[in-house]
Parts: structure tokens; C-alpha cells; sequence
């Protein structure tokens, strides 16, 4: 059995004060380095400052915990029993969000079990790869394709009805309709089109011409996280 526990031991304790002053200050500055990560290429205009500083405190609070359980198995399953009481209030929205978390959390354990070598190149190869998710905008739509959505009354006139189709011709090179819905107790009905412009940067134009029709209201365009109106 103590052979079992020496080749699972992280490292023979007791820690050196220079080791612990170490791997502390990595896990610090490996939690700066994923806090700016995240901030850099998170698409949404508001980020939380708590949230952030988070990230750097969960870094350096596993590396302290990894430290403390050494090779204990005991240790081990009391820290796990005293942290299992902790709850977050905070409900995590974002699935990314998650994802920083446990890659905050991995920096920190690998520091804390004195792998120097696998918590500097682990974090920053990591971040150097989610740096180039973000500049490649992986996953996301083509830049020219949008869902449009505006409001117009009801009507039985043919013209009317499609008042907005020489405007289509003219800034889209293809769309079709994805939904329509009633609004306002039936007074007005929603349109929601996708379409793929012509030019990627008439998206202003696109509003302000469809927006002056009569008959047309609430115009929006988005592209993904980003909207405008």
C-alpha cells in the first residue's frame, strides 16, 4: 500500500516556503493570463468584472488545495467533503463561461502539484488555440448572412403586402422567409427573414431604406450576438 501511495504522491511533502511562494505566484500569473483570455475574446459587450477576477482566485485557490492534499488520500477526501458544501448562487449562463472555469481550475492543479513544465505550456498553448478560435470566428455564420425582422399591418393588397421586395432585390443577393408572427392582439404581423447581403457594409442602409416604407416598422437586423437596429 505505501508503494500504491508513492507513486500516486504529487510530490513528498513537507513544501519548501520558496516552493509555495512559487507555485502560488504561477498560478497568479497563469490566472491573469486566462482572465485576459477571456476578456480578449469574448464576443458580448459586458463582462463581468467578478467573474474575471474569479478565474485568477479559483487558479491560486486549487494550487493551495493540491498542495495541501500532497499524497494524503484521507486529506484528500475531507477537502472534498468540506468544498461539496460550498454553493454557487451565481448561475453560470454561458457554457464558455464554464469551460474558463475548468481551465482555470487545471492551471491551478498543475501548479499545485509542482508540474511547472505542463501549467506554463498547457495555459498559454491553450490560450494561444482559443485566441485563434476567436480571430477565426469559428463557428459562427458567413459575415454577410443576417436575420432581418420588421413589423407591418395586415392587408389584402398584393403591392402592399410586398412593398419591401424592390429593396430586397436591390441589397440581397438571395433570401426567404423563417417565420411570421402576429402581434398586438393581430394588428401587426412580425416577419423574420434570412438574408444574405450583397454588400456587408450597407447594413445601415439596408435599415434606414427598409425602415422608411409605409407600412414597415421595428426594423432589426443581427448577425449572431451582434445586433443592430
Amino acid at each position: 500500500m505505501d508503494e500504491i501511495l508513492q507513486s500516486l504522491a504529487i510530490r513528498p511533502l513537507p513544501w519548501t516556503a520558496v516552493e509555495i511562494i512559487v507555485n502560488l505566484s504561477m498560478a497568479f500569473l497563469l490566472g491573469l493570463f486566462i482572465a485576459w483570455v477571456y476578456r480578449s475574446t469574448q464576443r458580448t459587450l459586458l463582462v463581468s468584472y467578478s467573474f474575471v477576477n474569479t478565474l485568477v482566485i479559483l487558479s491560486m485557490l486549487m494550487t493551495l488545495v493540491m498542495m495541501v492534499i500532497g499524497n494524503n488520500i484521507a486529506r484528500a477526501f475531507g477537502l472534498a467533503g468540506a468544498m461539496s458544501i460550498i454553493r454557487f448562487r451565481t448561475v453560470v449562463k454561458d457554457t464558455r463561461d464554464t469551460a474558463f472555469v475548468f481551465y482555470s481550475l487545471a492551471s491551478g492543479m498543475a501548479s499545485g502539484t509542482g508540474n511547472m513544465k505542463i501549467s506554463l505550456i498547457g495555459t498559454l498553448l491553450i490560450g494561444l488555440y482559443l485566441a485563434i478560435l476567436h480571430w477565426t470566428r469559428h463557428g459562427t455564420v458567413i459575415r454577410n448572412e443576417y436575420l432581418l425582422t420588421f413589423r407591418m399591418f395586415p392587408t389584402d393588397d398584393p403591392v402592399e403586402r410586398t412593398v419591401y421586395l424592390p429593396l430586397f432585390e436591390k441589397f440581397f443577393k438571395r433570401y426567404h422567409l423563417v417565420n411570421v408572427k402576429s402581434t398586438r392582439m393581430g394588428e401587426t404581423l412580425q416577419l423574420t427573414f434570412h438574408v444574405v447581403l450583397k454588400d456587408p457594409e450597407q447594413v445601415e442602409i439596408v435599415v434606414s431604406e427598409l425602415g422608411a416604407l409605409e407600412g414597415v416598422q421595428r426594423v432589426a437586423i443581427s448577425f449572431g450576438e451582434e445586433a443592430q437596429s
